[in-house]
């Protein structure tokens, strides 16, 4: 499972580019394949590009600032023999300290009721309320409001300069059934959202957002799920934005779009994926998928890629029966299978300015570099060369979190 994840996480690391545009409208010439190597390496080069820029973000800085620096330590001694003391080091985030002194504005066996209990959704009208952290006092105070304000310092801070708004929030029942999947649940019904929107501000200047909005759901099948749903999320300075849609009671679009605001760095991932059936209380996996295709449009590189599910799951799957277990599927041993097995159920394209400049393609006798480039020459590289140094240039660009252990 691993050895096949490689494949995706090789796609995602090339995800990350300028200006989204469909090279399918370009009318470049045709590169060779040095160039498109160049173009290769070019666009990983973006990648990192894109990542300085999310980590010198102003929502990284505000997790950096109630993560790493308000991350609390504390030296927590206990029996371990006789006369004998040993100790552990207890770590508490900034934000959890603040959360844990508000607990006394609410009843608290209403809220342990709502802990343990699975989809009972968000309680909105009983949470609307202007709650300001006292600086002096070091505690929380609550006034009336037809919404959800919060006001706090940020760590360090003299006063109460960040600020989150939930100003909508809609939610519905929708019926369950918990016999059809593996999740329990006390109740016929689910509670689900339809929308929602939340804002979070530090000394007024907008760090992160979230709007749910146009959600549909279809209540007729085993399990109740979305038709439609948009997500707009952002991050300071990414914004995304998620979509899913219901074509047929089989066929799903499903869509993901990540920028920063001038395009510097974005992607679209698109996706088409159609079920075996509609009976999705019963759905395990990529298994029941007639097919999933799609692709990441990345400026002028494109990656292109279909799986065939029925080859997916006669070729790379098997089912388990564990002694007093439950039966489950798994990935067969890889080593056994030969690379067309391995490879069959997979169509991986890669073009450039509309041109087909590469196949991918999985080489089981590189077994720590498994996924190959196939250039339109016959000349075959491993992905390795293009991400040998990906985890250090990674830990130097987020080097800031290195102490995150939390």
């Amino acid at each position: 499972m691993k050895k096949i994840s490689l494949l995706l996480v090789s796609f995602l690391v090339f995800a990350c580019t300028s200006d989204v545009k469909d090279p399918s409208n370009s009318v470049e010439k045709k590169t060779t394949v040095k160039e498109d190597k160049a173009n290769i390496k070019k666009s990983i080069e973006q990648f990192y590009s894109c990542m300085k820029s999310l980590n010198d973000g102003g929502f990284s800085d505000v997790v950096y600032n109630f993560v790493i620096k308000g991350t609390k330590e504390t030296r927590r001694e206990y029996e371990c023999g006789e006369n004998e003391k040993c100790s552990y080091i207890e770590k508490s985030l900034y934000l959890e300290r603040l959360i844990d002194k508000g607990r006394k504005l609410f009843d608290d066996d209403y809220l342990e009721d709502r802990l343990k209990n699975d989809g009972v959704g968000f309680d909105f009208e009983y949470f609307k309320g202007r709650y300001v952290w006292d600086i002096n006092k070091k505690e929380w105070t609550k006034t009336e409001s037809d919404i959800i304000e919060i006001e706090f310092p940020e760590y360090g801070k003299k006063k109460n300069n960040c600020r989150i708004v939930v100003d909508l929030y809609e939610d519905k029942d929708v019926p369950f059934k918990s016999n059809e999947i593996d999740f329990e649940l006390n109740s016929s019904t689910l509670r689900v959202p339809l929308k929602a929107h939340a804002l979070f501000t530090v000394d007024g200047v907008r760090k992160a957002e979230v709007t749910l909005s146009d959600v549909n759901y279809d209540e007729s099948t085993n399990l109740t799920i979305p038709t439609t749903l948009t997500l707009e999320m952002f991050a300071d300075p990414f914004n995304s934005v998620f979509t899913v849609k219901r074509n047929t009671s089989e066929k799903f679009n499903i869509n993901y779009k990540f920028n920063i605001g001038n395009d510097a760095c974005g992607y679209e991932l698109d996706n088409i994926l159609e079920l075996n059936h509609s009976e999705y209380g019963n759905i395990k996996g990529l298994e029941d998928a007639k097919f999933l295709k799609g692709s990441f449009v990345l400026n002028n590189l494109k990656i292109v890629y279909n799986v065939d599910g029925a080859k997916f799951k006669n070729n790379l799957l098997e089912e388990h029966y564990p002694k007093g277990g439950r039966k489950h599927t798994d990935f067969k041993d890889l080593d056994k299978l030969t690379n067309q097995q391995i490879n069959e159920p997979f169509d991986v394209e890669m073009y450039y300015n509309g041109v087909k400049i590469a196949d991918v393609e999985y080489d089981k006798t590189n077994n720590e570099n498994p996924i190959y480039f196939i250039f339109e020459n016959g000349e075959r590289e491993s992905s390795h060369s293009y991400i040998q140094d990906f985890e250090q240039r990674m830990r130097d660009i987020f080097e800031k979190f290195k102490n995150l252990d939390y």
